[in-house]
């Protein structure tokens, strides 16, 4: 089997990189980390297209900056866990074995009080 020999070490590292020691992503990014980026993820980026992505991803940049930034203070705020059980305790309705003999009867095919069925695999 062929694979394709994608740098995925190396882009996540060059994205890794860009974020900061509080774990905030910096914004504007450069023209030249731009190519850099289309580089390591095989794109083919032509000097017009270069400078649309350089502003797009700037802006996605600014914008995760300030979701991390949100969540870092939900984290502080938060008191009691997002999660919790809201499953209900199992209850037994019906008495054991009070359908048992129904069912038998039904099957077309049974050996003493188990079923038999077809076999699928």
């Amino acid at each position: 089997m062929n694979f394709i020999n994608f740098p995925l070490y190396e882009l996540f590292t060059f994205l890794w990189n860009r974020e900061s020691s509080r774990g905030i992503v910096n914004s504007m990014i450069h023209r030249d980390e731009v190519k850099k980026l289309a580089e390591l993820a095989l794109l083919a980026v032509d000097d017009s297209e270069l400078d649309t992505l350089t502003k797009e991803m700037d802006s996605i940049l600014e914008y995760i900056s300030e979701i991390n930034t949100f969540t870092a203070d939900i984290k502080n705020e938060r008191k009691k866990p997002l999660l919790y059980n809201v499953m209900r305790e199992d209850e037994v309705i019906h008495k054991e074995g009070e359908y048992t003999e129904r069912i038998l009867k039904e099957m077309p095919s049974t050996d003493g009080k188990y079923l038999n069925v077809k076999k699928i695999l």
